[in-house]
């Protein structure tokens, strides 16, 4: 039986990327789904990326968006996605950058059958050095701090059970929305799994996680986090399939 899906994606500096990961995702979810929806999360961009979402949201009728007056950032746009594509029983995201295989989505799917939180790791990530080095110091705080268990926390591959949605409130307004979901679920009691997918490089726009600014957010909001979820509790282990 084929799942119902419920797919979002942050979209900002995407002008040029969306035309070719919107078309992919309809195309897919047409043939591997029984129903979908499809929702870009417009980040307050300066760019043309809104004109674009809208544009084609007018040709897909499965397709919306939410636009976001001002920029939110990262965390801010995944948690309008999560309160918006609210449809159906699986909630999968990944960005508008176009750096992922839709096609791939269907690994996830079949490692649900055992697993509440599916996480596609990036088995070779197409970044800079820089991004790689600010990744792997991300997943080290994630895994020594806050019993994380995973190999890729911050990968825009992931795919969610809706009782794992709505057991949490979700806080974030950076990248540590990703911590901190996975956190949550763990301490809520959720099985967690993990499969290889492959990562491309970003053909156009630009990425923002890297900006000082950003990362000393970042840094706040996990001393936050942290302090919120080890207040009780302790969850199942985690499983890598």
């Amino acid at each position: 039986m084929k799942p119902n899906v419920s797919f979002f994606c942050p979209a900002y500096l995407d002008e040029a990327n969306l035309p070719v990961l919107v078309p992919r995702i309809v195309e897919y979810l047409e043939n591997a789904t029984a129903d979908y929806e499809i929702v870009i999360i417009e980040d307050g961009s300066p760019d043309r990326t809104g004109e674009v979402a809208d544009v084609l949201a007018a040709e897909y009728e499965k397709v919306r968006v939410v636009h976001h007056p001002k920029n939110l950032g990262y965390g801010g746009a995944l948690r309008t996605g999560f309160a918006t594509a609210t449809k159906f029983e699986y909630v999968f995201y990944t960005d508008g950058d176009g750096q992922f295989d839709i096609r791939e989505l269907g690994k996830l799917l079949e490692a649900a059958a055992q697993a509440d939180v599916v996480i596609g790791y990036r088995r070779n990530r197409a970044d800079t050095i820089g991004r790689k080095v600010q990744s792997k110091t991300f997943n080290f705080i994630g895994q020594r701090f806050f019993r994380a268990n995973v190999r890729d926390i911050n990968t825009a591959f992931k795919l969610f059970k809706r009782p794992v949605i709505d057991s949490m409130t979700i806080t974030s307004a950076s990248v540590a929305i990703n911590l901190e979901m996975i956190a949550k679920a763990r301490q809520n009691g959720f099985i967690i799994a993990e499969v290889p997918v492959t990562h491309y490089p970003r053909i156009a726009g630009k990425a923002s996680g890297g900006k000082p600014s950003v990362i000393i957010g970042t840094i706040g909001e996990l001393r936050r986090c942290h302090r919120e979820i080890f207040k009780s509790g302790q969850a199942r282990r985690d499983v890598t399939l």
